[in-house]
């Protein structure tokens, strides 16, 4: 994915807001990624940016974590329990 564009267009204020809620779940972008990837079908976070320095690295953070083959994968190793994990491995097999 590289680095952020200085050309990204301004993440909308809702959108931000929305972005900031999921980085103030105190996780890194790894562990939120092990915990909610499942939930993703698209998303455009990272070809924004962001007023908040700290959320523009965290949410270009994440998107190398969703983007990257096996992260995802790895940090479901790392954070959750065997039970967890195959929750959401199943989740990720339902039709949204």
């Amino acid at each position: 994915m590289g680095e952020p564009q200085d050309d990204r267009t301004p993440a909308s204020p809702d959108y931000e807001s929305m972005m900031a809620l999921w980085m103030r779940e105190r996780m890194t972008p790894a562990e939120w990624a092990a915990r909610n990837a499942h939930r993703i079908l698209m998303w455009s976070g990272p070809t924004d940016r962001y007023r908040d320095p700290e959320l523009d690295r965290w949410i270009q953070d994440l998107g190398r974590v969703l983007s990257a083959a096996g992260v995802v994968e790895e940090a479901r190793r790392r954070y959750l329990t065997d039970a967890e994990r195959q929750w959401a491995e199943q989740r990720e097999l339902e039709e949204f």
